[in-house]
């Protein structure tokens, strides 16, 4: 991916070395050492000195009308695309908010397993200590005396 942004970045780069005239489009703004790169949902993409733009296509000037119209063809396909990306873009943030729900679930679940085991435990180590609870039996110890 990135790879292919660095082509389209080196493309627009040697496109606009070639063509470095300045666009003019009808709302007034203008656009530096300009290169029209390709279709694009909604308009035309446009490299320039600025960055890039997608300019509608009533925006661009008449003398340009015939150099874009193999590009208007282009248009509807890039919307599909745009679309589709943007519906897979939904589907994949919903199964990763579904599956941080499970795992949450998961945790919750864990926790209280190891809560009940640690209290089962406790009470374990409760019941042994009051077994082996010793009295107080105090035992005697006879001493022998070697003397007699």
């Amino acid at each position: 991916m990135k790879k292919i942004i660095l082509l389209l970045f080196l493309l627009a780069g040697l496109t606009c070395m070639v063509q470095a005239d300045d666009l003019v489009i009808k709302s007034g703004a203008v656009f530096k050492n300009y290169a029209i790169a390709g279709a694009a949902p909604g308009g035309i993409r446009v490299f320039h000195s600025g960055g890039v733009a997608i300019i509608p296509l009533d925006q661009f000037p008449d003398e340009l009308k015939s150099k874009i119209a193999k590009f208007k063809k282009d248009i509807p396909a890039e919307n599909k695309k745009y679309q589709q990306r943007k519906k897979d873009y939904k589907k994949r943030k919903a199964a990763k908010k579904k599956l941080l729900k499970e795992r949450a679930a998961k945790e919750k679940k864990s926790a209280e397993i190891l809560k009940k085991e640690a209290a089962k435990a406790k009470q374990i180590q409760t019941k042994l200590r009051g077994k082996t609870k010793t009295s107080n039996v105090k035992f005697e110890t006879t001493k022998n005396n070697d003397n007699d």
